[in-house]
Parts: structure tokens; sequence; C-alpha cells
């Protein structure tokens, strides 16, 4: 049995099982976009688990040191220890946003680490400034954890 298609205006004559086979094809076809725009348009629900630590200095002189912590959206920080004065001092389940003033003395080590987690579309973010006592050579550092 063959069927008569019509193409652009010249006629073909196919037979019957290469329509089915063309047609079940399709089908294939129309599966495998499907599945491809379904995995591509997935976005990632799962929280991030992140630790924020800004890269860490020595104090090149005595100065004035502030910490800083804060986050957007539903994100959380379970701890945040950083270099004092006496050592190090870890704060379980701060406050946010967190801000602490230290006098620091030459050769201080200035450090901070934020553990916490970020699900999607929040953002974690720590740092400091410090700033010698002569008001020169001001450093400010950030560093960030996002979904």
């Amino acid at each position: 049995m063959r069927l008569s298609i019509i193409d652009k205006g010249t006629r073909v004559m196919l037979p019957l099982y290469q329509i089915r086979f063309m047609r079940g094809h399709c089908g294939v076809w129309f599966l495998i976009f499907v599945t491809i725009l379904l995995s591509c348009s997935k976005k990632n629900d799962t929280p991030k688990t992140c630790t924020v630590s800004p890269t860490t200095m020595t104090a090149t002189a005595a100065g004035s040191l502030q910490y800083d912590v804060s986050l957007t959206g539903a994100a959380t920080v379970s701890s945040i220890t950083y270099a004092g004065n006496t050592g190090t001092i870890t704060v379980n389940n701060p406050v946010l946003p967190f801000s602490v003033n230290l006098n620091v003395l030459a050769g201080a080590s200035i450090s901070i680490t934020v553990l916490g987690v970020a699900p999607a579309g929040t953002n974690i973010k720590a740092g400091y400034i410090f700033v010698e006592n002569s008001g020169s050579n001001p450093v400010t550092v950030q560093a960030s954890c996002n979904q």
C-alpha cells in the first residue's frame, strides 16, 4: 500500500511502512527535545553550606580594626571566629548583622571565618576594615558566599 504526499507542489509516493517509521521517530525526537529543555531549566534549591573567610593579614602598625558580618534573605550563620586581642574568639549563633571594633598592635593577626548556610538567592558577607593609628593605609577586605 502506498500513500501519496504532496511536498512543495511535488507529489511523492511513499510506502505506508516509511510513513509509520517517520511518525515513530518524531515522537522520539519530541521526547529528547522535552527532556533537554526540562533538564536545562531546573534551578538548584539545595542550600549551600558556606565557609566565608576573607584573606588574612598581619597589622603593619598599631591601629583600629572592625570586623563585619551580614546576610541577605533566609541565609543563616552558625558561627563567627575572629582573631582578637586575647586570641581566637568564636561567637556561636550570632545576632546579625554582626560588628566588633578592636584596637590592635603592630604584628597582630587579622582574620575572620564565618560558617553558615545560603539558600538560593541569598548571600553571606564577611570582612574587615583596618586603619593604622596614623590614618594612612586603610585596608578593606571582604568575601561572600551566595547561591
